[in-house]
């Protein structure tokens, strides 16, 4: 009985494993749509305060990541204000880049120090640098580009408020 289970099962499973390859041929890999700049250079550092020396290098080289992406592809800024009764109530602020190192070479360079001034206690910084090869992806869709207009700046209560809402 096991022995006809086990020669059932290898049965079923060499067909699948004999067609693996041409399904693996039917779906080539995706080309990558978007450009690699290479040769990015950044520099970061990150003071050794309230947490261990091997955070401290992993947040340097993590900020040095994030500022070649920011070189190489660029930063992009969204606000939104919120005001209330003629006084800002609230002002948002996005920022954000788009990419992703493919290579990178990391220098450590010598300890630094952070001191605030001559009486306090100068504190150590990791430093680093990358040179590193960002790709860069285009974007997959258009934005949609809405605009929207109210028909008041202002209004009363009970008032009806008409949006506006038309495509670029």
């Amino acid at each position: 009985m096991k022995k006809s289970n086990a020669l059932m099962i290898c049965l079923l499973i060499l067909p699948m494993l004999l067609a693996w390859p041409v399904f693996a041929a039917a779906n080539p890999k995706p080309e990558r749509h978007g450009e690699v700049k290479k040769g990015v250079q950044a520099e970061a550092a990150c003071a050794i305060v309230g947490m261990s020396a091997e955070q401290s290098q992993l947040t340097a080289l993590q900020r040095a990541r994030a500022a070649a992406i920011e070189q190489a592809a660029g930063v992009s800024v969204t606000a939104v204000t919120l005001v209330t009764n003629f006084t800002l109530a609230a002002d948002f602020i996005k920022t954000y880049s788009r990419g992703f190192i493919i290579a990178e070479k990391v220098t450590w360079l010598p300890l630094g120090q952070y001191q605030k001034n001559s009486s306090t206690a100068p504190i150590p910084e990791y430093r680093v640098k990358i040179v590193a090869d960002v790709y860069i992806p285009k974007r997959k869709t258009k934005t949609l580009g809405l605009t929207a207009n109210l028909n008041n700046v202002v209004f009363r209560s009970g008032e009806k408020a008409k949006v506006t809402v038309k495509t670029k």
